[in-house]
Formats: C-alpha cells, sequence, structure tokens
C-alpha cells in the first residue's frame, strides 16, 4: 500500500506522458497550454502495459497540474474504458464523453464504455487544473481480436461486427466482480517481472469477457426468441444488478422495480434470455462464489454455506454436489 500511495506524489513531465502514450497511440501532444520542455503535467501513477501484441492496459490515477487538451490519434481496434473515480472529459473523433461515477438511489454507480475504431480516429481529453481520473483502460487491436483466441468465445461473431462499425459505442454497467479486478489491476500484488504482466493479463481478460459480452446484445440479438432490442438490453442491465449483489436482499418486486417493468414480464423476458427464473440466476451465482471461496480462499463449508445463502450447511452441501458433482470439502481440498 505505502509504494502505490508513493506513486501517487510522482510528477510526470509532458515529454514522460508522450513517450508512454506512443505505446499505444500515435501523434500524442499537448495542445494547450504551452509548456516548456521537462514542465510537469500530471502528479500521479500513468502506466500503459503491453501485455502481448495488439493488447494494451492503461491505468491512470492521477491529478491534473494544469489546465489542458491532450489530442492523439488512436489505431483500429476496440477501447475499453472505466473510471473508477473522478472525470474524464474526452473525446473519440467527433463524439464526446463525460466518464465517471455518480449517485443514483444513494449508490455510486460506475458505468463502463465500449468504443470501436473502424479506422483511425482522433482521441482528445480536457481537463481542468486539480482535476483527478482514476481510469483503467484496454485497448485491442484487430490482430489481437482475430487471433488472440476469442474464436472459441460464444458472441466472436457479435464482437467482430461490432469492431466493423466505427466509433460505434456501448455503455456497460460492470458487475461487482469486474470492479474488484479493475482494483487488483490498479494494485497487484508484488510479483517478478515476468509474473506481474502475466496476473495484469489474467485480470484484464476477465473484465474483457464481461464487456464483450454485453457488446454481443447490442450487435447481434437473438431475434427468434420474440424480444427487441430494447428488451434484451434492459434484461442485460437487469443481469448486471444481480451480478453486482445489490439485489440480494430484495423481494422480486424491488427487483422489477430497479428494472423498470412488472415482475411477471421480468420473469417472462429473464427466462428467455438467461434459461431461468431470476431467483434462480441469483442462487447460481451464490453457489458460484461459494464455489471461488472454497477453491481459491480456503473457506470453511460453513463460511461457504454462508455465502450461498444456507443457512444449514448440510442443506448447502446437498445442493452444491447437486450443481458441481462434489461434496464442498473436496472442492476445499483441491487447494493442498
Amino acid at each position: 500500500m505505502t509504494e502505490y500511495l508513493d506513486a501517487r506524489q510522482q510528477l510526470l513531465t509532458r515529454e514522460q506522458l508522450s513517450a508512454r502514450n506512443r505505446q499505444a497511440a500515435d501523434n500524442h501532444q499537448i495542445l494547450n497550454p504551452p509548456l516548456e520542455s521537462g514542465a510537469a503535467v500530471l502528479k500521479g501513477s500513468f502506466e500503459v502495459t503491453r501485455l502481448r501484441a495488439g493488447l494494451v492496459l492503461h491505468r491512470a490515477d492521477v491529478e491534473d497540474l494544469h489546465a489542458m487538451t491532450i489530442q492523439a490519434t488512436l489505431n483500429p481496434g476496440l477501447t475499453l474504458a472505466l473510471v473508477m473515480d473522478g472525470c474524464a472529459d474526452i473525446s473519440y473523433g467527433r463524439q464526446r464523453f463525460l466518464l465517471g461515477p455518480r449517485r443514483g438511489g444513494g449508490k455510486l454507480l460506475r458505468e463502463g464504455l465500449l468504443t470501436s475504431f473502424a479506422e483511425a480516429d482522433s482521441f482528445s481529453r480536457r481537463s481542468q487544473r486539480g482535476g483527478s481520473e482514476r481510469t483503467v483502460s484496454i485497448g485491442m487491436a484487430p490482430e489481437w481480436l482475430e487471433d488472440g483466441g476469442l474464436a472459441e468465445f460464444a458472441s466472436y461473431a457479435s464482437v467482430m461486427a461490432f469492431s466493423r462499425r466505427h466509433l460505434a459505442s456501448l455503455c456497460w454497467r460492470p458487475s461487482a466482480r469486474a470492479i474488484a479486478l479493475a482494483e487488483q489491476m490498479f494494485r497487484p500484488p508484488r510479483h517478478v517481472d515476468s509474473l506481474h504482466r502475466l496476473y495484469l493479463e489474467s485480470r484484464a481478460l476477465e473484465f474483457l469477457i464481461e464487456a464483450l459480452s454485453a457488446s454481443s446484445l447490442a450487435v447481434n440479438p437473438p431475434q427468434h426468441k420474440g424480444l427487441r432490442l430494447k428488451e434484451y438490453q434492459r434484461i442485460d442491465r437487469l443481469r448486471a444488478l444481480l451480478d453486482s449483489g445489490e439485489a440480494d436482499q430484495l423481494s422480486l418486486e424491488q427487483i422489477a422495480s430497479q428494472a423498470g417493468i412488472n415482475a411477471n414480464t421480468m420473469q417472462r423476458q429473464f427466462r428467455a434470455v438467461c434459461g431461468s427464473s431470476v431467483f434462480e440466476y441469483l442462487r447460481e451465482r451464490r453457489l458460484r462464489q461459494a464455489q471461488q471461496a472454497l477453491e481459491r480462499d480456503g473457506a470453511s463449508v460453513s463460511e461457504a454455506a454462508a455465502i450461498a445463502g444456507y443457512s444449514s450447511p448440510a442443506n448447502f452441501a446437498t445442493a452444491f454436489k447437486r450443481k458441481y458433482g462434489i461434496v464442498p470439502k473436496l472442492a476445499r481440498a483441491r487447494l493442498s
């Protein structure tokens, strides 16, 4: 933690900023104000990491030292950005976005932005002195999209269709797991260099899978199930709500109210898209969380039962074996 806090006090000059951005963008420049060589422009941590050919991770936790406009040229591919804190005033081509968390219903809501560049186009960022931003973003070049293992991804065709629509954009509400992955990319454990990069790549890939799955509904919804695009998008937002854990203690009617739909219609449409009822989906999700707690964290069977929402470890063990084919104690034993 001390290492991270110290990094937030570092000063970044305009030359350092340009050098790091050149890994992912061309023609990087500060349009205004005019600054002397060696002038500090940002305070904090700004890292650009090439995870593999065509896959680049950006992490910025910075405070702006000037009111300025930064411009660069982004090459073809997809860009995924999530502003965790602060605000980002950016433009892709002629499209302008104000990204950052907002308050809604007494809670902090975050939205990621997935944008397609079918051809090279401009990127710009405007900032005010004293403004701050904590952002994780991932750039995916066409060669990575084609050869990076996505061919076996269920929504591969939809993702590729999305990538061919220049400046197409999709807002996506990340789950609690995606937020946790972003935090892990900001604060990775101390590893040797090779494992450090592998750790970041594993988190970035899981992060991407969730966002790219969301893009499939916007590009190629399965119309044979009788739902319109807006209805699919609403169910996708509902699924993100369920994945966030915010609906765990809500009644069916309360969940439907959050989704802006009546309970009967919600159940019918959710089953058409997801193949289960809302509560069956929640139960499955909590069982997956319990499985992860057993296998990754070494949780006891009683602790895992509580995570899954079971007051009886015996009932939890029965449900767990029905789902995964082994008793929870054996899942935990696989740690050793």
